[in-house]
């Protein structure tokens, strides 16, 4: 017997978190810049962070709520509908299909969901204070600190780095500054397009794994499942492969384990469950 939600399932769901939640990201954060002003950058270097920062994981929050849940119960759902039909077909069983309430869904995507907005507002915290410690030029000013800071907004600490990497290579070229502006702010935008989509891609991976996991436990509960059923970590082979996923392949796991793909962000990584 060897049991999983199908790669075009997962697949699909992946895609469908993209179209859903990365540009829902991407609004998130151009919002929060178009916020940065004079005034707010000047109470930021005054006081701390943590007012801008408690605002942050308030709008991230309602974006969490509003868009990632709805699609994390509808993924939660597919998987679980998958999962069972797989069951009735290896096992023979008409309409096979297990009374489910799917509050165990519910709760894990609310756990979810509050973890993934810390996560969020915490690397664009962590981003911003790295902006303030560096050291001042003559030059400086607080409008050029908020223009820094406005074009970081969204970006993780290696990409507002990698972001400035790209500025004073532009401006060591004398490029007129209209010009380097504008192809600083298209490097932005494709930054934060890719991190839009990781964060999408690895979260809808997360809800998928969750999902049969817990259908795969509920029926060895009910006796629909042998006991000896396990997981066995499947390590999708490709040229983007990383060597810790190489390393699983293969790898035998218990249910008693809450260990699950993806591994990391961008994981392409799946489990099987079988009694072989």
């Amino acid at each position: 017997m060897r049991i999983s939600v199908s790669n075009q399932t997962l697949e699909s769901a992946v895609n469908r978190g993209i179209r859903e939640l990365r540009p829902r990201l991407k609004e998130l954060w151009r919002n929060q810049s178009r916020a940065v002003d004079e005034d707010v950058v000047g109470n930021i270097i005054a006081h701390s962070v943590g007012v801008m920062v408690n605002g942050w994981s308030a709008e991230t929050a309602k974006v969490i709520n509003q868009h990632y849940v709805p699609l994390a119960q509808a993924l939660w759902k597919t998987a679980v509908l998958e999962i069972d039909k797989e069951v009735s077909r290896q096992k023979a069983i008409d309409n096979y299909l297990l009374s489910r309430n799917y509050a165990n869904g519910l709760r894990w995507i609310a756990a979810r969901g509050a973890k993934l907005v810390t996560e969020i507002v915490e690397s664009q915290r962590v981003a911003l204070q790295h902006i303030l410690l560096q050291p001042l030029t003559s030059g400086s000013s607080i409008e050029a600190m908020t223009e820094v800071i406005r074009g970081s907004v969204g970006l993780t600490t290696s990409q507002v780095m990698a972001l400035a990497r790209v500025r004073e290579n532009l401006e060591a070229q004398n490029l007129a500054e209209g010009r380097v502006s504008k192809l600083v702010e298209r490097y932005r935008e494709q930054m934060l397009n890719y991190r839009a989509e990781r964060i999408a891609r690895t979260e809808s991976s997360f809800v998928v794994h969750a999902a049969q996991d817990d259908v795969i436990r509920e029926s060895v509960l009910t006796g629909e499942l042998p006991h000896d059923i396990h997981r066995v970590w499947m390590t999708t082979q490709s040229d983007r492969m990383c060597e810790d996923c190489a390393a699983r392949d293969g790898e035998v796991i218990g249910l008693e384990s809450d260990d699950l793909p993806p591994l990391h962000p961008n994981c392409m990584c799946t489990v099987v469950y079988t009694t072989e």
